[in-house]
């Protein structure tokens, strides 16, 4: 082997330039890196702050509509013992739930101001100036279907009605419009496609429910919410597959004997 002092030459400015390019990255790529990492993660505990604020808000609402689903349900004439007593508690819990969904109406202003207060409602109080937030058009769906509650003819709450029916109470029908416009179709298909004679109070609630979760749902994005997190604290969670068969779900004769 030729071994000349070109060659050693050669190796050693090899080796030099080796040796710088480790250091550039230890000392400027590795830490850029990292950095690049903390600013990341400081972002997203920053936004995460208001996104847990936000989700505490739309749990609360979230829950307050399905007990106005449950007070649907119920019907204090079949109730046992003293039907009074009943008939006089349901008659409280509709209030307690009206002052809920209120006090929900307007915390939410707080996270979901009106837009364009400037060009509309001048002569309205700041936070009531301009035009609502659609988050907020559904907590005030399930208020208008909760002022629909008969709370002396349980019966009714219960009735099916068509869109035509419903559009002639004015309570039903400001719920109505205060849905998304998914839930307004869904509605329909319901009266039309299931063989139902119409629609019941409780369903108007619910879409009033599944708006709100679509509103929020668009606001949060948990499935890119889920991958921020994994990239920014390098995490491998598990990923969320539907079950189904073809798009991962197990079928029965995948199962062992």
């Amino acid at each position: 082997m030729d071994i000349s002092v070109d060659n050693w030459q050669d190796i050693s400015a090899i080796a030099t330039v080796a040796i710088t390019i480790l250091t550039l990255i230890g000392v400027v790529v590795i830490p850029l890196v990292l950095y690049r990492g903390q600013r990341r993660r400081e972002s997203l505990a920053g936004f995460d702050d208001y996104r847990r604020e936000l989700l505490d808000f739309a749990k609360d609402v979230i829950f307050t509509m399905s007990q106005v689903q449950e007070l649907i349900a119920t019907n204090p004439a079949l109730a046992k013992g003293d039907k009074t007593v009943a008939q006089d508690a349901f008659f409280n819990r509709r209030s307690e739930l009206f002052s809920k969904l209120s006090s929900l109406i307007d915390y939410g202003r707080f996270f979901f101001p009106n837009y364009e207060a400037g060009e509309f409602g001048q002569h309205k109080g700041a936070p009531y100036q301009g035009f609502r937030d659609p988050v907020l058009d559904r907590v005030i769906a399930a208020y208008h279907g909760l002022s629909a509650v008969d709370y002396e003819d349980f019966a009714r709450n219960q009735k099916r009605m068509s869109l035509a029916e419903l559009c002639t109470e004015k309570r039903l029908l400001d719920a109505f419009r205060h849905l998304s416009e998914e839930e307004q179709q869904r509605l329909k298909r319901i009266e039309t496609n299931q063989g139902r004679s119409g629609i019941t109070l409780k369903e108007i609630i619910v879409s009033a429910k599944r708006s709100f979760v679509q509103e929020i749902f668009t606001i949060i994005q948990p499935r890119d919410w889920l991958e921020q997190v994994e990239k920014a604290h390098g995490l491998q969670l598990r990923s969320r597959k539907t079950e189904i068969q073809g798009e991962g779900r197990t079928s029965s004769k995948d199962l062992p004997p």
